[in-house]
């Protein structure tokens, strides 16, 4: 009985084993197929000349280990040899201008739907896309100096060369001095202190070579450029004309090395391999900067000299010239680079005020009257200062109508050619003389005698002080010195000062109250008397009034300046106008005649 029972439960064992093994053998499954191989990623869409361009491909999918290759690639790019260790995927790499054949140039422009491929060996993935290869371009950053101040000096970088140390140096020269006429007058050996600045070289990208680049100070300095008619280029109004205002002199305010022993160092004193100078001339004027693989800016040191010459703001070039090793662009178009270098002048600044700290005065010609000039600003020196009056169009004008003079021990006062201060003095008191001058056309048409630094003799002159400002006192000098009279009862009841100094004085005339103005120089003679209304009319009293002016008009095809005068005066006369009842107001114009010399009636209304 147990033992059919066991055989039951075997043979029934035996028949589930056989059912399963005919269930797999049907081909029932529990995974899905493989992906279709997929490559990931987005990769850069522009490169650049000299520069690695890298990508790093992702994949995933087929059955095995995937194989890549590239179609429609330019030269200069590849696939590594290896697969990504990391993961799946592959590293792409090429330098535009270098790998690959080593095209340069050529390698410039984009190529169009590149692709990448992956297959596991039955099936295959690819993604299009596109490169443009571009130049790698070199820029300069200018700079803003002032004479003997450090500039403000970058930060440490790793992508940047070390940075100079802004020390100072010397540097001597032969200075070309001047007579009173500014004619040549030999030369002076002097010796200045320097300040080092740099300006600063941009790259781009970082490139995988060293870039060396050629590099010179420029100026627009032209001593041939003369005021006048004078052939010697050494000459103050050649060296120092209009031309020439505002310009560096490269060699005497700027030079790239002032000694061979004075080469840059960095904040630990290290000298800056990547700056090269020629030494081969007598003023170091240009060099070699050496941009390292992977560096992106750079300097380029040079020295501002801080001599003792009042100057104006005044500006130099540095120029890039050409890209000597390495595959780099100057600026878009492969062109020389340019930066201007400004330099502010640190001179003492001189000012001029009355005893009372006012900026305006007047004097009575022939008197003289007292003014305190004051010096502001570090020196270490005597420094001096000349005066003349300031013209609107020309400068210095040529005209005298003030001295510059000084109190002596008798108490009395002396022509003074230059203010004079020594180094412990500041401040100094001075006197201005009026003088008797002739009428003068327009600069002094309101009798003004504008005082200012003769910047003209000054120039290129060393221990002079500059002028705050162009003007640095505005004086008025009065010739009429006495008071107008009439002796045929004439009212005055206007004034008002016109061209070339004129006054003119507005009123009427007792008896028939004939309306006039009387025209008189700045010395009080009389000029013209306009006949407002007709002395034959007679009129009643009325306040006269006077309005001075200058318009720019057209006459024969010419833009003229036109001085006017306008009268305006209460009447109840008829033959003035058309009164509509009671008494009205009366205008009258008129103009002035350079042919004459005198005013003319424009109308009456």
């Amino acid at each position: 009985m147990r033992a059919d029972l066991f055989s039951r439960s075997t043979a029934s064992g035996r028949l589930l084993g056989v059912a399963l093994i005919a269930l797999a053998a049907t081909g029932c499954k529990t995974e899905k197929d493989p992906d279709q191989p997929t490559l990931l990623g987005a990769p850069p869409t522009t490169a650049y000349l000299g520069v690695e361009y890298y990508y790093n491909w992702g994949a995933y999918g087929g059955e095995s280990i995937l194989d890549y290759s590239l179609t429609n690639a330019p030269s200069w790019l590849a696939l590594e040899d290896t697969s990504n260790k990391a993961r799946q995927g592959i590293i792409m790499r090429g330098v535009p201008g270098l790998s690959g054949g080593n095209r340069g140039e050529a390698d410039l422009g984009q190529t169009e739907n590149i692709e990448i491929v992956t297959t596991d060996g039955r099936m295959a993935g690819f993604q299009p896309f596109d490169i443009e290869v571009k130049r790698n371009v070199i820029t300069l950053d200018g700079a803003n100096l002032k004479e003997g101040e450090s500039q403000a000096s970058e930060d440490e970088s790793e992508e940047r060369c070390a940075v100079p140390e802004l020390d100072a140096g010397t540097y001597s020269y032969d200075l070309q001095k001047f007579d009173n006429e500014g004619a040549p007058d030999g030369t002076e050996s002097v010796t200045y202190p320097t300040k080092r600045a740099y300006v600063k070289v941009n790259l781009d990208q970082p490139s995988v070579t060293e870039i060396k680049i050629a590099f010179e100070l420029r100026s627009e300095f032209d001593p041939t450029a003369c005021d006048n008619d004078e052939i010697d280029p050494a000459h103050q109004d050649c060296r120092y004309s209009r031309a020439n205002t505002g310009t560096v002199i490269i060699g005497e305010d700027l030079i790239a090395l002032s000694e061979e022993l004075n080469h840059p160092v960095d904040k630990e004193g290290n000298p800056l391999e990547y700056i090269e100078y020629d030494m081969t001339g007598d003023t170091v004027t240009s060099g070699v900067v050496t941009l390292k693989p992977g560096i992106t800016e750079c300097y380029i040191p040079f020295e501002v000299v801080d001599d003792l010459i009042p100057e104006p703001t005044e500006v130099a070039t540095m120029v890039l010239t050409e890209v000597r090793q390495g595959i780099a662009s100057l600026g878009n178009g492969s062109v020389e680079v340019k930066a201007n270098i400004s330099i502010e002048d640190n001179e003492p600044l001189l000012s001029i005020e009355t005893v009372n700290g006012g900026s305006r005065d007047t004097i009575n010609i022939d008197t003289t009257r007292e003014y305190r000039a004051i010096l502001t600003g570090d020196r270490k020196t005597l420094f001096r200062a000349k005066l003349a009056r300031i013209g609107a169009l020309t400068g210095v004008a040529e005209d005298e109508t003030f001295e510059i003079v000084q109190k002596n021990a008798q108490d009395d006062y002396d022509e003074i050619e230059e203010l004079v201060f020594p180094l412990e003095q500041d401040e100094i008191i001075f006197g201005v003389r009026a003088l008797a001058y002739n009428n003068l056309q327009d600069e002094l048409e309101d009798n003004a005698a504008p005082i200012g630094v003769d910047v003209s003799y000054q120039a290129g002159r060393a221990g002079y002080a500059r002028g705050a400002s162009e003007t640095l006192m505005r004086v008025n000098l009065n010739r009429l010195i006495a008071p107008l009279a009439w002796n045929d009862g004439f009212v005055a009841t206007d004034v008002a000062l016109g061209h070339e100094g004129r006054v003119f004085v507005a009123g009427y005339l007792p008896g028939n109250n004939q309306v006039q103005v009387r025209i008189y120089d700045q010395a009080g003679t009389e000029l013209q008397t306009v006949e407002v209304t007709d002395p034959a009319v007679a009129l009643q009293p009325s306040e006269v009034f006077l309005d001075v002016g200058v318009r720019t008009v057209t006459e024969n095809n010419n833009r003229v300046n036109r001085y006017e005068i306008a009268v305006a005066f209460s009447s109840d006369e008829a033959g003035l106008g058309t009164p509509v009842g009671g008494v009205d107001a009366v205008t009258a114009l008129f103009h002035f005649d350079a042919g004459s010399g005198e005013y003319d009636s424009s109308w009456t209304d």
